[in-house]
């Protein structure tokens, strides 16, 4: 296949502002535990959520991210202006972690006597972290969509090139975060937490000027070009619906289809039989005034509801990625901490640093992922039939099988520590090396890196095909937002089994001396909820219907090359009724 078209010309730059950025904020991330724990004097419980938190709001704020691109700004400048803030936020870190006064004396782990941060000294810390989480938010959620927006989905080659590419992007963010878990996070552990932070920093400043410098190859959004708001016209779908509720739908050909080019949104989109309480929207009401049958929130457009109709469609199957995302959380947190205590001496003058064991999945996954698109998806094709060789409803379903099975092993691989610590009299000594070697714990690693292969690309792509045009940054973003979300609920999961317990006076299953608790029931209570969540989503699947895109040729492109004529807007088809996973 020969990548000649604009589109790969653009994507050097993408994947180089990919790279740099998710080594920089990745950088802070994944040892985040660590200086919270050591530096900071936050307890195991505290630190782990401190992580999680973060994490949790840097994938959330990349919706407002999405929206800000998406409604006022373009994609560009969203992203120059976000990283610039990021940059900010970066630097305020470094600040922490370089003067004395911004951080608590030093003293001995798990000594009572250790002091953690003062209210100013969290006040720079946290204020640098949240500001670095609002750039990167901003980064992220457009930085794929500029480049995906170059590929012609009209061209049944570049339209298999899009998998290539959403397969590639995330091959470039693996390797940032593989710059960020190995060198980097070396850099904080071997030399200083200050000389670390401030190579994160170069590396944003890098990726600030990159974006920049592709500036006349992209093609432009430009959300005030005379379409009327997308958040605006979904809201009034809803209002109208509710107010034409006790109209009858006699059948959809009486239904207010509008023009071909609609005002409103620029395109036209067929009607759809589900959601269908919602048509009462696109019902002229014959016994209103003249001026209430044509008010916008009183009669709307079959476009305009069957937009609304594929954000609801879409939403089921982003909920039930959610705890997928929860586990993957434990990479940074809990197993993080498990891999502190093991034997991580690989050579006698070489040691593998806790965060750095992270990089296993990474490593499985940047090894993975070309073979997955240059020889499975081409047999698979043939095969199936189907572009991507498989769907992406059934390619998401691989990694929320594989998440399950990362969750039983990681609680037999614990359960194998906690055995060989008691064996040598370990148990109370939490700082001690257990004498078995962090190849075990590769094994959950390799299963999960497996897993979020499969899930996050599925997601991504799956998201920015089936989200209606006007709102693609936004829908993108909903992956960075499920990552946001399990987070969230792993710092709930934590929360919950700490309380429940510790209930009587017991150490519980997450105390600060993980050699005493029981990490292994953690896992396998995963390992559980993931189960029931798996059962919800291939009921969400068989349940989906795919947007049908062999109309794509009539799409409306929104986005004005700097060079060409703007296009003009037609029909972009319709929604196939085949059930997914039937």
């Amino acid at each position: 296949m020969a990548f000649t078209s604009r589109a790969w010309r653009v994507a050097p730059f993408i994947f180089a502002v990919v790279t740099l950025e998710q080594a920089a904020s990745f950088s802070i991330g994944i040892n985040l535990f660590t200086f919270a724990f050591n530096t900071e004097h936050f307890s195991l419980a505290t630190a782990a959520n401190i992580v999680t938190n973060f994490m949790g709001t840097m994938f959330l704020l990349t919706l407002l991210g999405g929206l800000v691109a998406d409604l006022w700004w373009s994609r560009f400048k969203t992203i120059v202006v976000s990283g610039v803030l990021e940059i900010l936020g970066i630097l305020l870190v470094a600040l922490a972690a370089s003067i004395k006064s911004l951080t608590p004396p030093e003293c001995q782990l798990l000594d009572a006597s250790c002091k953690s941060a003062t209210s100013s000294q969290k006040a720079v810390f946290f204020g640098g972290l949240y500001l670095l989480a609002l750039g990167a938010g901003g980064v992220k959620a457009n930085i794929a969509t500029m480049g995906a927006v170059h590929f012609d989905e009209n061209s049944p080659v570049e339209k298999k090139e899009l998998g290539t590419y959403f397969n590639t992007y995330f091959i470039h963010f693996c390797i940032g975060a593989l710059i960020a878990i190995t060198a980097l996070v070396y850099t904080q552990e071997n030399v200083s937490f200050e000389v670390g932070y401030l190579i994160a920093l170069g590396c944003m400043v890098l990726g600030v000027i990159v974006a920049a410098a592709g500036y006349p190859l992209y093609r432009h959004n430009s959300p005030r070009d005379g379409t009327q708001s997308p958040v605006t016209s979904f809201a009034q779908v809803v209002v109208a619906a509710f107010r034409n509720r006790k109209l009858s739908v006699l059948s959809p050909e009486v239904l207010h289809q509008g023009p071909l080019d609609d005002s409103k949104t620029g395109y036209r989109i067929e009607h759809t039989d589900q959601f269908t309480f919602l048509d009462r929207a696109a019902v002229v009401d014959y016994n209103s005034p003249p001026t209430a049958q044509t008010s916008p929130w009183k009669l709307c457009t079959v476009t305009q509801v069957e937009e609304v109709k594929l954000i609801l469609r879409i939403l089921p199957i982003f909920a039930s990625t959610i705890v997928l995302n929860c586990v993957i959380a434990q990479v940074q947190t809990v197993t993080l901490q498990q891999g502190r205590t093991m034997d991580r001496r690989i050579t006698k003058s070489f040691e593998i640093p806790p965060a750095s064991v992270a990089a296993l999945p990474v490593v499985f996954m940047i090894i993975a992922l070309p073979i997955y698109d240059r020889i499975f998806v081409p047999i698979a094709r043939r095969v199936t039939g189907h572009e991507n060789g498989i769907t992406y409803l059934q390619r998401i379903s691989v990694g929320l099988l594989l998440a399950i099975v990362s969750m039983v092993v990681a609680a037999f691989v614990e359960k194998k520590r906690i055995r060989v610590a008691r064996e040598f009299g370990l148990l109370d000594s939490p700082t001690a090396r257990v004498p078995l070697k962090i190849y075990w714990i590769m094994i959950q690693y390799f299963i999960i890196g497996l897993a979020d292969m499969f899930t996050f690309v599925g997601l991504m792509e799956f998201f920015y095909r089936e989200a209606p045009e006007r709102v693609r940054s936004m829908s993108t973003a909903l992956t960075f937002v499920s990552l946001s979300l399990g987070y969230f609920l792993s710092s709930t999961i934590v929360d919950i089994v700490k309380r429940v317990t510790t209930k009587g006076g017991g150490l519980g299953w997450l105390p600060s001396n993980i050699n005493r608790g029981n990490i292994s029931n953690f896992y396998l209570l995963l390992a559980s909820v993931s189960a029931v969540n798996f059962v919800v989503y291939v009921a969400c699947a068989r349940w989906y219907r795919y947007r049908d895109h062999s109309d794509a040729d009539s799409a409306l492109d929104r986005d004005v090359e700097l060079e060409d004529a703007p296009s003009k807007a037609t029909d972009i088809g319709s929604v196939s009724k085949r059930p997914l996973m039937a």
